[in-house]
């Protein structure tokens, strides 16, 4: 049995902007930095083997927090964590905009209507994709209790593919971008039983963030 904790990083810059800023958000906010200290001191209790980050800004500079309480576990980026692209045109414009709120809800339908894609932005095909690579390396790697330092979409899409495994479509990921939510450093339990041939994954924890009370 493994089990995959996934913690979703502290809060950017990226989370509080008026306007939209560069995917890879370079910093945590103050308040980032404090949920970062608050999971830290919450994941150090547990038998944490190895932690993996997206290779973004956010979720490294998250991790290093955590390492500051966990100096002697290994860690890794994988590029399959990243979070979703946004289109570039939207980047620099207010949030406010009637026309890039117009844009930004022809991206979200990318991830609930098959073959949709606005720009450069990934579309759900591409999340899927990336998901189904995190799920089959976890599933590949010799350790038991792994930490995940990742992002909410991403984290949504992994949990999809527990539940429907490769028969999730976009229309059945439907109601998770905004009827599944996620708090920042907010953690996920996931578990994988190599010996169960029906459903080897299966979702323990979503969202815990009782450190943050």
């Amino acid at each position: 049995m493994k089990t995959i904790y996934i913690v979703r990083h502290g809060e950017s810059h990226i989370n509080v902007s008026p306007t939209w800023i560069d995917d890879d958000s370079p910093d945590l906010t103050k308040l980032g930095a404090s949920q970062a200290r608050a999971i830290a001191e919450r994941v150090s209790k547990l038998p944490i083997e190895v932690m993996m980050t997206s290779t973004m800004r956010r979720t490294i500079a998250t991790s290093e927090i955590i390492r500051e309480y966990m100096n002697h576990v290994p860690t890794e980026s994988w590029e399959e964590l990243d979070e979703r692209r946004s289109p570039k045109s939207l980047i620099g414009r207010s949030k406010q905009d009637p026309d890039a709120l117009q844009l930004m809800q022809k991206f979200a339908d990318g991830f609930v209507q098959s073959g949709q894609r606005v720009e450069n932005g990934n579309n759900f095909e591409d999340m899927s994709t990336a998901a189904r690579a995190v799920l089959t390396k976890l599933e590949e790697r010799p350790e038991k209790n792994i930490l995940i330092v990742g992002h909410g979409f991403l984290t949504k899409m992994m949990v999809a593919r527990v539940l429907y495994k490769d028969s999730l479509t976009a229309e059945l990921f439907e109601p998770f971008p905004w009827g599944v939510r996620t708090i920042n450093t907010g953690i996920t339990i996931l578990k994988y039983d190599p010996n169960d041939k029906h459903r080897p994954w299966w979702l323990y924890v979503w969202n815990d963030h009782a450190h943050l009370d």
